[in-house]
C-alpha cells in the first residue's frame, strides 16, 4: 500500500477562536471537506495546544464524518454551521452525534495550560467497517477543556493533517 504524501488541512478558522468549549459536546467546529477518491484509506494526525485561559480538565473530541454521495452532498447534521465547510458548526442533538459522525480520537487534557494531545497516523477505513473510505469526509470536533465557552485552544501550534494510502 504506498502513501502519498501528507497534506496539512488549513485551520485558520480553528485557530481564531472557533472552538469554544461546550458541556453538551455539540459545539465545535468543522473542516472543510476532504476528497477521498482513489484511496484506500487516509491516516490522520493531529496535535493541539490548549489555551492558557479559563483552563479545566476536560476532552477534545475528533470525529469524522462522510458526504452522502461522490457529489459531495453533506447530510443535515448542523443546526449551525453548514457541513463540509470550515468553521464554527453545532451537532442538531446528541442522537445525530451518536448516528451519523465517527469518534477518530478523543484527547484528555488537564488544567495546565499550553498542554499538548496528539495522535500519529490514525487511519480513517477502521471506522467504515473497514471498507474503502467515502469519496469525501470531515473533520468534527468538540471539547470541554475551557470553562463557559471560552476558547480552547492556542492560536498557534495547532496541526492537523493525513497521509493517503493508495
Amino acid at each position: 500500500m504506498p502513501h502519498g504524501t501528507t497534506q496539512s488541512l488549513t485551520i485558520t478558522t480553528l485557530e481564531s477562536s472557533q472552538l469554544p468549549a461546550d458541556v453538551n459536546l455539540l459545539a465545535g467546529w468543522s473542516s472543510a471537506g476532504i476528497s477521498m477518491s482513489g484511496l484506500i484509506d487516509a491516516l490522520f494526525s493531529m496535535e493541539f495546544v490548549s489555551a492558557s485561559a479559563n483552563r479545566q480538565a476536560g476532552v477534545i473530541n475528533a470525529y469524522i464524518y462522510a458526504a452522502l454521495g461522490t457529489t459531495p452532498t453533506w447530510p443535515d447534521i448542523f443546526s449551525a454551521g453548514t457541513p463540509g465547510v470550515a468553521g464554527a458548526a453545532t451537532v442538531r442533538d446528541a442522537r445525530l452525534l451518536q448516528r451519523n459522525l465517527k469518534l477518530l480520537q478523543s484527547f484528555s487534557f488537564s488544567s495546565t495550560s499550553a498542554e499538548k494531545g496528539s495522535i500519529n497516523q490514525e487511519g480513517i477505513a477502521r471506522l467504515f467497517e473497514g471498507l474503502i473510505v467515502p469519496s469525501h469526509v470531515a473533520l468534527f470536533l468538540t471539547g470541554t477543556i475551557a470553562s463557559g465557552t471560552a476558547v480552547q485552544l492556542a492560536n498557534t501550534g495547532n496541526f492537523i493533517g493525513y497521509t493517503p494510502i493508495t
